[in-house]
């Protein structure tokens, strides 16, 4: 390195020296974009030229020089990057990188990574990138039960919209996260939102904790979504549907204890007695004792597969055991009054004339009780129809007309077995006339000329002491 050579480079350390010598880095919100941008500038001008002299032959010749001289950059390069932090907090070098295209080793462009090992800030993202990744796990546990439950059915737009929206949510955030590819992505994202390099580890956990506040709040609420549509659906009589309701919410909640209730009810009022079986039997072992009534109901008709026989005895001990149960903790009486006119039901099938009377009357009895309330809860009403065929069948024909008057005015069955007893009793008339809105629900009660008319008979009939013709029968229900 000649003379020239050597002042010339050691004018170029100097004002190198001297210019980032005149920033005052505690002063942050003083530093000049223009004046970092300059500095930078120098220093390409200054590696160009030191890289054009090391490149010369005669550097052998002043080996001691080009010591020294590297050693005074390398100290001044030392004092830019101790202060890389406050040169990143003060200027964006991603734009500017982007409109001088520096070389890949002018590493004083890319001071970032240099500004993340000595910032105490930057160096508490380990924090937010472990709170990031516990976020992520909380969420997908949450997706995968959100999608479990959504895949048993068909979900409505909104419910699909929000699931998928979830699942690039966390594609997007996870990539981030756990890869460099889809970090440099998100850095993307977030630098375009305005949002500072500074605070892209926090933004990304405060992104994926919203993320996962949003899984949990559809995961929390999304059974309560099903069950209302199950509710909804077996209103409308759309049993099938309110069955896969009522399973999503199951599947969203597996602790809830309501749900196999509902499920029974819409297989039940379906005619399948075995699976309503399952499910009241499930409630009842959840706690909720006033299905014992529901499962003695079902197991008054359903049939054995080994006897091919219904067993009253079975439907006996469950009411047996849900008036124990519901005397204790049970005050209502519309749910009395169901229990006990079930329980005549089940005594009456089996002949047990006495007992069964004494249940149907008692149960006749909580409905007058609960008959002028504004909300009757009783719903079926069936006690009047088996007291009057018990009465009919221990020959007591006033007593049995005038009973049966009363079942065609105030039965409301509530399910096909039920309604069933009707026919098993030949009394298939009678049935006609009893009011079966309840049955299947979303049925509006509806009565055309010739119906009013027949059932006007059926009631003139049993009001007198003659018995209809067969004749007549023939004639009102060509009519109906």
């Amino acid at each position: 390195m000649d003379i020239v050579a050597k002042k010339e480079a050691s004018n170029f350390i100097e004002n190198y020296h001297r210019m980032l010598s005149n920033f005052d880095f505690s002063k942050k919100s003083q530093l000049s974009e223009e004046q970092i941008v300059e500095l930078l500038l120098y220093r390409d001008a200054l590696q160009s030229f030191w890289d054009e002299e090391c490149s010369n032959k005669s550097l052998d010749q002043s080996k001691s020089n080009f010591i020294r001289l590297s050693k005074e950059i390398e100290d001044i390069d030392q004092t830019l990057k101790d202060n890389s932090v406050a040169i990143v907090e003060s200027i964006d070098l991603e734009k500017w990188r982007s409109k001088i295209k520096p070389a890949e080793d002018a590493w004083w462009w890319y001071l970032e990574s240099e500004a993340e090992q000595r910032s105490l800030w930057f160096k508490l993202d380990w924090i937010w990138n472990l709170l990031t990744g516990v976020s992520l796990a909380i969420s997908a546990s949450f997706m995968v039960s959100i999608y479990s439950a959504v895949s048993m059915s068909d979900a409505n737009f909104a419910t699909a919209l929000s699931t998928i929206a979830q699942i690039l949510g966390l594609a997007a955030i996870g990539g981030g996260a756990m890869s460099n590819r889809g970090q440099e992505m998100v850095k993307s994202v977030l630098g375009s939102l305005g949002i500072s390099k500074k605070l892209f580890a926090e933004a990304t956990f405060v992104i994926s904790f919203a993320f996962m506040y949003g899984a949990y709040y559809i995961n929390s609420n999304l059974d309560n979504h099903y069950h209302d549509s199950g509710l909804e659906a077996y209103k409308a009589g759309q049993l099938s549907e309110a069955i896969g309701y009522m399973l999503q919410a199951k599947e969203m909640n597996p602790d809830g204890t309501h749900y196999d209730r509902w499920i029974g009810k819409a297989y039940e009022s379906l005619g399948n007695l075995g699976q309503a079986g399952n499910y009241y039997l499930q409630s009842v072992e959840n706690g909720n004792f006033e299905d014992l009534n529901s499962l003695g109901r079902v197991h008054i008709n359903k049939i054995n597969e080994i006897t091919a026989q219904p067993n009253p005895l079975i439907a006996e001990s469950y009411l047996l055991l849900a008036l124990q149960r519901l005397q204790t903790y049970e005050t209502s009486d519309a749910l009395m009054y169901k229990v006990r006119t079930n329980m005549g039901w089940a005594l009456l099938n089996q002949q047990k004339y006495e007992r069964a009377k004494s249940y149907l009357e008692v149960a006749i009895e909580r409905h007058q009780a609960v008959e002028s309330l504004q909300n009757d809860k009783t719903q079926n009403n069936m006690a009047y129809c088996f007291l009057a065929q018990l009465e009919e069948e221990q020959k007591n024909t006033k007593k049995s007309k005038e009973l049966w008057l009363e079942c065609i005015k105030k039965a409301r069955p509530e399910f096909v077995h039920q309604y069933n007893w009707f026919m098993k009793m030949k009394k298939e008339r009678i049935a006609y006339c009893i009011d079966t809105s309840h049955i299947v629900s979303g049925f509006k009660e509806k009565r055309n000329e010739h119906a009013q008319s027949f059932c006007a008979k059926v009631k003139e009939d049993l009001g007198s002491p003659s018995h209809e013709s067969n004749e007549t029968i023939e004639i009102d229900v060509k009519n109906i």
